[in-house]
């Protein structure tokens, strides 16, 4: 037998509509609604629901398939508020595993919300011990570029040495050449003693601003965009063999900058080698990279592709600095 109960405001069947739920339409309970109660299993379903299944309860009891099958339902007093506090106690309890990783997820939320500041603390000093590390390296590779330069100290007090000296015979040179210019008589001969002091007072003059002393220069042979070389550096040089007459300079520099040569090729009788776009006095200039300590460094090569801008004889090969020689040599160029 039927015994429906309705849900009312103010009575113990409230407690009903308390977050339950049909278990056959899923609807959840409301005031208003009209409910039965299995006799046997004591599920609570909606009225609608009990009878759409032919006033048998459909509830299973927990052995696989088999179901209540009760025909019969509680009236209002026999279910008890204790008996419907119990029930709908069961039923939250069924939703327990469902709330508990929700639960587990907001206390180790609370837990790193609540280190967060600790956390935030030693990742910032982890980081500023990183900094310190690498602060440290730097100042011991400093330290080690430093202690460097000290080392080459005395070999730069070497330098000075051997400058001084070359200057002290540089201006014995000038004051024997002045001797010889005031005893000679002859005008031609004059004129050559008094050229060759003035590049001797050039000298002197620039090895005191010059970035650069010049310790060597030698030559080699090549046409331009070609890598074969004719002639090497330190051979012989053959007038058939020369087409494009690079330099090569050896020195000790003072300073690390780009600075601008002067080249002046000066040939057997007397005149420079140059062409329209020559600077004046000089065969052509050039800007090179200046680098402390000693260092080789080759320059830009003059003459042709077929060759010919050189004939047999002396050669003068003079390089300058801000107007000043700071090196020279003489070349003989062979007939053949």
């Amino acid at each position: 037998m039927i015994h429906p109960i309705k849900i009312a405001h103010n009575d113990i069947s409230s407690i009903l509509a308390k977050g339950n739920q049909c278990p056959v339409s899923k609807k959840f309970f409301t005031i208003g609604d009209e409910v039965v109660i299995c006799a046997k299993c004591k599920t609570v379903f909606l009225k609608d629901a009990w009878e759409a299944h032919g006033g048998v309860c459909p509830s299973g009891l927990g052995n696989g398939n088999t179901r209540c099958g009760c025909t019969d339902t509680l009236s209002y007093n026999s279910y008890s508020q204790k008996s419907i506090e119990q029930k709908i106690v069961n039923r939250k309890r069924s939703a327990f595993p469902i709330l508990f990783p929700w639960i587990i997820s907001i206390i180790l939320g609370l837990i790193i919300y609540s280190n967060y500041e600790a956390f935030f603390k030693y990742k910032q000093g982890y980081l500023r011990t990183y900094s310190l590390e690498q602060e440290n390296n730097n100042l011991k590779n400093q330290n080690s570029s430093l202690q460097s330069e000290v080392s080459s100290i005395p070999h730069y007090k070497e330098r000075i040495s051997s400058l001084e000296n070359k200057l002290s015979t540089l201006n014995e040179e000038k004051s024997s050449l002045e001797v010889k210019l005031a005893g000679v008589d002859n005008d031609y001969s004059t004129a050559e003693l008094k050229d060759k002091l003035n590049k001797y007072q050039s000298s002197i003059a620039n090895f005191h601003k010059s970035p650069l002393i010049i310790s060597s220069i030698d030559f080699k042979s090549q046409k331009s965009g070609n890598s074969k070389i004719y002639i090497n550096y330190g051979e012989n040089l053959y007038r058939s063999n020369i087409y494009y007459l690079f330099p090569r300079i050896k020195y000790h520099g003072f300073a690390s900058k780009e600075i601008e040569i002067g080249v002046r090729i000066i040939r057997p009788n007397g005149s420079i080698s140059r062409n329209g776009s020559s600077p004046q006095n000089l065969t052509y200039k050039e800007t090179i990279k200046c680098y402390t300590g000693n260092n080789t460094i080759g320059l830009t090569g003059w003459g042709n592709e077929s060759g010919g801008t050189y004939s047999s004889g002396w050669y003068t090969i003079e390089i300058l600095f801000d107007n000043g020689i700071i090196g020279y040599k003489q070349i003989y160029i062979n007939n053949y």
